[in-house]
């Protein structure tokens, strides 16, 4: 009976390890107005990064960029400066007239505008539609080992009452 609990460790085991359930340190997921969005971060020129900071959820949205700004806080780091003093979060850029942009700095929002040419780092991401797969993995696993657990209780008890 011993090799099937090892089996069924090893099998666990496997299935968490295949799946991890964490993300990195530098990506987060916020929930504003009730839509979850993944944010993540990247570093360079805002002609650089221009496309990828367009297909933002918050790009010629004013209220959405400053209200992910305010979740995010600096729960990514504070890679940037503002005002010439270091402790900024990243810039979630809005729009391209002007470059406009929020930042989290020392509790507050504040809008700001950098320079094209100058690297920053910026806040991208996307809205959450379905749960990542390491999630799912995780819930079928725990499931399958209390579904495991009440199984061998069960045998456990016949086994006891077959011998008394």
């Amino acid at each position: 009976m011993r090799k099937g609990y090892v089996w069924i460790v090893l099998m666990l085991l496997a299935v968490i390890c295949f799946f991890p359930g964490t993300s990195r340190a530098d990506n987060i997921t916020v929930t504003v107005d009730g839509t979850e969005y993944f944010v993540s971060t990247i570093t360079g020129t805002f002609t650089d990064n221009m496309a990828q900071l367009e297909s933002t959820p918050w790009w010629q949205n004013q209220s959405l960029a400053q209200e992910i700004a305010a979740a995010v806080m600096d729960d990514i780091g504070t890679p940037n400066e503002f005002n010439g003093e270091e402790g900024g979060g990243p810039l979630f850029a809005w729009n391209d007239d002007a470059i406009d942009a929020f930042i989290w700095f020392q509790g507050t929002v504040n809008p700001t505008s950098p320079s094209e040419s100058v690297s920053f780092t910026y806040g991208v991401g996307s809205a959450v539609i379905a749960p990542e797969p390491g999630s799912l993995a995780m819930l079928f696993a725990g499931l399958l080992g209390l579904g495991l657990l009440a199984g061998m209780k069960y045998l456990r008890r016949n086994a006891l009452a077959t011998e008394a």
